[in-house]
């Protein structure tokens, strides 16, 4: 099998041959069984020999952006063990790039979904079958991973504010209803804020949404806007393991739109859980058929239900994990981790919820919770401590 090395350097011929010298590969930035992440600097140019009013040929500023390749598109069948390998990879290769792109087409207007990038005369365009399309172009998401995020916070703090997790929840919430009720195009044809539909909601589950696949946008907090007042924009990225529920149901029982959300609602729980106690072993352990479970109520005098979630509940009088943790915030979660996906919460209640605790759990609602005795520190929900918490975590390197 061809080497990774020789991989690289195949593509780098299809850019070299580029006459505006547009892209330049960094290298790789994540590897699948079928398909390889790469960074790219690219500097869009005005056409050859059209430069503009000063002579030069620049036409913007260099960014990054993510090109996704099928392992197979650049490799030498000549220099594979047998044919054999080269059809295995080509074939699941070429379904979940087209998979990907479809679904990035049916989202690409929702802001909370990472964007697809066109580039003209593309110099991969020679690789191109029309009905096996085998690479695409990402927009570069600056920050990294939410999997980075909390594990740089494990080692450097003990627990995240609330009013930081009650935003990355709603972030998490809008990734929900993008895939329940994709937008539809705008007229600037800029991205949106997701919102719920009318109608029932469409079936499609992102089958792998964890902290891997989720991103932290830029540190761009608009004090004008409630819900990245305090903390960059979340982003749900590779969509190559998602299908639509009322395409891959086979007889065994209706699979529906509602089917799809209360999936996506669990993941969301457990994405929450994570960053509530972060813990990244944790997510291992919560999935809807675990034996152990608790009864809860999501509110005083509520129904009982039954949680994944046990260890965010007290137990024989000792303390849940995250004991600073808003008690609304934990009964959210533990309701979204519900055993029975019918007691789940409705994505539309969960919108409204914790848009409520956005906008009203403010720095003085935390003051006065440790004002009664609650295991808050008021200090860590400031505007101030939040942006040095952000930047420590998300720009300083560790040492």
């Amino acid at each position: 099998m061809e080497s990774f090395t020789e991989l690289r350097d195949r593509l780098n011929e299809y850019f070299d041959s580029d006459l505006q010298k547009r892209f330049q590969l960094q290298g790789a930035i994540g590897k699948g069984s079928y398909s390889i992440a790469w960074k790219l600097s690219y500097q869009p140019k005005h056409a050859i020999g059209f430069p503009n009013a000063s002579g030069s040929t620049l036409a913007g500023d260099r960014r990054y952006i993510v090109l996704k390749t099928e392992k197979a598109a650049f490799m030498d069948p000549s220099s594979s063990d047998s044919d054999s390998d080269v059809d295995m990879l080509s074939s699941e290769g070429r379904d979940s790039l087209e998979d990907e792109k479809r679904w990035m087409r049916t989202l690409q207007w929702a802001e909370h979904i990472m964007k697809m990038e066109t580039m003209p005369s593309d110099p991969l365009q020679e690789l191109q079958d029309p009905d096996h399309p085998t690479w695409l172009y990402l927009e570069w998401i600056e920050n990294g991973t939410l999997n980075a995020f909390i594990e740089k916070a494990s080692r450097r703090l003990h627990r995240l504010p609330n009013r930081l997790l009650w935003r990355f929840f709603l972030c998490l919430l809008r990734m929900c209803i993008a895939m329940a009720w994709p937008p539809g195009k705008p007229a600037d044809n800029s991205p949106v804020v997701e919102v719920i539909g009318g109608g029932r909601p469409g079936a499609l589950h992102h089958g792998d949404f964890h902290d891997g696949n989720v991103m932290i946008g830029a540190i761009e907090m608009n004090p004008e806007e409630t819900e990245h007042d305090l903390v960059p924009m979340l982003k749900l990225i590779d969509w190559g393991a998602a299908s639509n529920y009322d395409e891959s149901s086979s007889g065994a029982g209706p699979a529906t739109g509602e089917t799809a959300v209360t999936e996506n609602i669990y993941d969301v729980g457990k994405l929450m859980a994570e960053l509530a106690t972060l813990d990244q072993d944790l997510s291992e352990k919560l999935y809807p058929e675990r034996g152990e479970t608790r009864d809860f109520q999501i509110s005083a005098g509520g129904k009982f239900m039954r949680t994944t979630a046990v260890e965010l509940l007290p137990s024989f009088g000792l303390k849940p994990l995250a004991p600073h943790l808003d008690e609304l915030l934990r009964s959210i979660i533990c309701a979204c981790l519900a055993s029975e996906p019918s007691n789940r919460p409705s994505l539309g209640g969960l919108v409204t919820l914790v848009s409520r605790a956005v906008s009203e759990r403010d720095v003085e609602y935390y003051w006065e919770q440790a004002r009664q005795g609650r295991d808050i520190n008021p200090y860590e929900e400031t505007y101030e401590e939040i942006q040095w918490l952000i930047r420590n975590l998300l720009l300083d390197a560790d040492t």
